[in-house]
């Protein structure tokens, strides 16, 4: 019930409210949700302040908005191989989900800080943003050496998967790798291109792989939202190259 009266802001009320009807089952998994202008006129409040609750359940992966169709609750979060050899975009579409990259920042040549495996190391380096449904999901920041992977700007990187680019124009396919996990806060660049709040916390994945002949060549950070998609490895090789993902 939103309380006019309250210190609290009504677009935090009538989100917490809705939050407990979804939580206590009173709205169902994929239940649409009413109009703006339904609540509006029900909870007695502008359509702004409706905007703003939704946008806020949306953001803490509760709801999602449809186009054309209004908003629903969100069903239960799929999971996602996401550190296996197929890539990204085949572990999306083993869930019927389909992956849209944009790239945020095209290539350019840079030189990694001493943080950076490639350190020393003239390099490549790609920003790429993965969605699905319009939803932002993952931003990954890939360094390559230029020296190795010269001629790789000719090739549609936003299209294509990198992995195949590799593969089949450099004869190259990764031998090993290694991840290691935690916790980031998102600065305000960030947030802003995964749809966050400035310092929400993601899943920051940091990732080296390995060439028969080379390392230290290729290098990414991918920062995973959580809200929507649980990511998981799967260990069952332990023995093989299991958890190394380069699409």
């Amino acid at each position: 019930m939103i309380n006019h009266d309250s210190p609290l802001p009504l677009y935090f009320q009538l989100a917490r409210d809705i939050r407990e009807m979804i939580e206590s089952g009173e709205l169902k998994k994929g239940a649409r949700l009413p109009s703006e202008m339904a609540l509006s006129d029900t909870h007695g409040i502008g359509r702004p302040t409706v905007r703003q609750a939704l946008e806020l359940l949306q953001r803490k992966g509760l709801v999602i908005k449809r186009k054309g169709s209004g908003t629903f609750v969100s069903e239960s979060p799929k999971a996602i191989d996401l550190f296996s050899m197929a890539g990204t975009s085949a572990a999306f579409m083993k869930e019927g989900l389909q992956v849209k990259r944009t790239l945020v920042k095209g290539l350019e040549k840079v030189m990694p800080d001493e943080t950076n495996p490639l350190y020393g190391i003239k390099s490549f380096r790609l920003l790429r943003l993965s969605s699905v449904d319009g939803f932002p999901v993952i931003l990954e920041e890939i360094f390559m050496d230029s020296l190795l992977f010269r001629g790789i700007e000719k090739f549609d990187l936003e299209k294509r998967p990198l992995s195949n680019i590799i593969e089949t124009e450099f004869y190259m396919k990764p031998s090993g790798g290694r991840q290691s996990f935690g916790i980031k806060f998102c600065g305000e660049y960030e947030s802003g291109l995964l749809g966050l709040g400035r310092n929400d916390p993601v899943l920051s994945v940091k990732r080296e792989l390995y060439f028969k002949q080379y390392s230290n060549v290729f290098y990414t950070e991918l920062l995973c939202r959580t809200d929507r998609f649980v990511f998981y490895q799967d260990l069952g090789d332990l023995a093989g190259e299991q958890g190394v993902k380069y699409e």
